[in-house]
């Protein structure tokens, strides 16, 4: 009796790395680089689990069990399928039974072989060779069109990753020349270090010749102060010397006087300080729908666009898991939240599901690598996402305990961004409802925003009253009225700002809107 064989077929996978590197790390595995076909198998198996690709085939049960363990511990599961070699056993021992009878491939009619070599059946008509050899062009193009896919959205992937390598190197060069480390070679900066030698020659020509003319000087002065002291000491009384040291005391009290105001306006706290034209400038465009966020700490609006383009273009060629694949590869995790709510809309609004464990457990990776500023955050979009789903009352559960944390008053530190006004923990919250708010907003899902809103009014009532971190809260919540198109009740905050040329720049501002 033959030795059974079994494929090992790709049930689902658990790990957290990038699709790309699993498929590269399972290829070193079977040692099967650089082979395309088994490529493609690893990489329709993971992304597409509902296949059941066969990766192996026809294997000893010794090696399908060894590489079933190996698989396990790189969080692949697999199976193991009996090979079809029964039948194919089957057909060879009745081919070499009846090597003078051809067998039918269709309706399995036995009838003698021909020597001509071309067989048609007398009972269908079918030419036998004829049918194989169409069968094989068929299984032969269908596998090239796997293949052509596959390489096709491998570049895509490599691409992908090449526009990012790149622009990741440009920000690092730009950085660079920012902090003085790398120089750009001009041949300006040519010209100006020739210049600069030049007229350190000539100061060096004038620096010699001052010092000469001063040691001329310097003798003359000596004579004559000598002369000087001489008369002093001859005209000068004990009174005299009474009455010159009675100026140099008042000369004393006057300069203490006139330091006094200075290191009192020095030590006198900012808070305390009217609002500047520079903070009311910063204030007035938190005003505005399409303010910055300040919350994505790691990359600029301006990448975060230039992600959001290339996400859609996934999505638009219909491939969510390489949107997901490429949303992990991110380095700012809110930024990534908001992404992976783009793919989990688009997946709902087509009614697909089958990558709704993939967009699931990407959350989760994300909610263990955001910083603490970004946890509401990330923990708001997962929320969202299942209002997004329709599962209201999980939505609410997963969003209360980041409602707790933005109530409580004994963790403002780790609401802080750094470099943004107020540097207050209770302001910054603030911000971080309104973002919310909006987030909300841009995917039609405004039925939470009014308990934002009344947290906010309570996260007001802990906020200093100094002027600058008073004017900043009240434009917050100004700010998120706008959004949920409460225009009035923004005019009402913003009415409460006590320092008056910030309340009335912020009115008009408000107006022009």
């Amino acid at each position: 009796m033959p030795d059974s064989h079994y494929d090992l077929v790709i049930q689902h996978h658990a790990s957290v790395e990038p699709v790309d590197r699993l498929v590269r790390d399972l290829l070193i595995l079977l040692d099967k680089e650089g082979d395309p076909y088994i490529e493609y198998k690893l990489s329709e198996g993971l992304l597409f689990p509902e296949s059941k690709t066969t990766v192996l085939e026809n294997i000893s049960q010794d090696e399908a069990e060894y590489y079933q363990k190996r698989f396990r511990e790189m969080m692949v599961e697999t199976s193991l399928r009996p090979t079809l070699q029964l039948n194919i056993d089957k057909n060879t021992a009745i081919a070499a039974g009846t090597n003078d009878m051809h067998v039918c491939p269709a309706c399995h009619h036995q009838q003698p072989r021909k020597r001509s070599g071309m067989n048609t059946c007398e009972n269908c008509n079918l030419v036998a060779e004829k049918y194989q050899r169409n069968q094989k062009r068929e299984d032969i193009i269908a596998q090239e069109s796997r293949v052509y896919k596959f390489q096709q959205d491998k570049l895509m992937r490599e691409a992908l990753e090449r526009a990012r390598i790149s622009e990741e190197e440009q920000l690092r060069r730009e950085a660079r020349l920012q902090l003085s480390l790398e120089s750009k070679k001009r041949p300006l900066d040519i010209a100006i270090g020739v210049t600069a030698v030049g007229l350190m020659i000539l100061a060096g020509v004038l620096i010699v010749t001052t010092i000469q003319r001063k040691e001329t000087q310097t003798l003359e002065n000596i004579q004559q102060q000598a002369i000087i002291a001489k008369t002093l000491e001859k005209a000068t009384q004990p009174e005299d010397k009474a009455h010159v040291a009675k100026p140099s005391a008042n000369a004393q009290t006057r300069l203490v006087e006139s330091t006094e105001p200075v290191k009192a306006t020095i030590s006198k706290p900012r808070n305390n300080q009217i609002v500047s034209k520079d903070d009311i400038d910063k204030l007035k465009m938190l005003l505005e729908v399409d303010a910055p966020n300040p919350y994505l700490s790691k990359i600029s609006p301006e990448q975060f666009k230039r992600d959001q383009q290339k996400l859609h273009r996934l999505l638009e060629l219909n491939k969510p898991e390489l949107a997901i694949a490429f949303v992990n590869e991110l380095t700012d995790q809110y930024a990534a939240a908001l992404l992976l709510l783009e793919v989990a809309n688009s997946e709902t609004q087509k009614q697909h599901h089958g990558n709704d464990d993939d967009i699931l457990r990407t959350f989760n990776n994300l909610m263990s690598r955001a910083p603490a500023i970004q946890q509401p955050l990330v923990s708001a979009s997962f929320s969202l996402m299942l209002r997004l789903q329709g599962q209201e009352n999980n939505a609410h559960a997963a969003l209360r305990p980041t409602l707790e944390d933005l109530k409580a008053t004994n963790n403002n530190l780790l609401f802080v961004v750094e470099n943004q006004q107020g540097e207050l923990g209770q302001v910054q919250k603030l911000g971080i409802i309104l973002q919310i708010i909006k987030d909300h907003q841009r995917f039609a899902q405004p039925k939470p925003n009014q308990d934002f809103l009344q947290l906010a009014e309570e996260i007001l009532k802990t906020v200093p009253t100094e002027a600058l971190p008073q004017a900043e809260a009240m434009t917050l919540l100004a700010s998120a009225c706008l959004v949920v198109g409460e225009k009035n009740q923004a005019h009402l905050w913003l009415s409460k700002i006590t320092d008056k040329l910030a309340r009335e720049q912020l009115l008009s501002k408000l107006n022009s809107l």
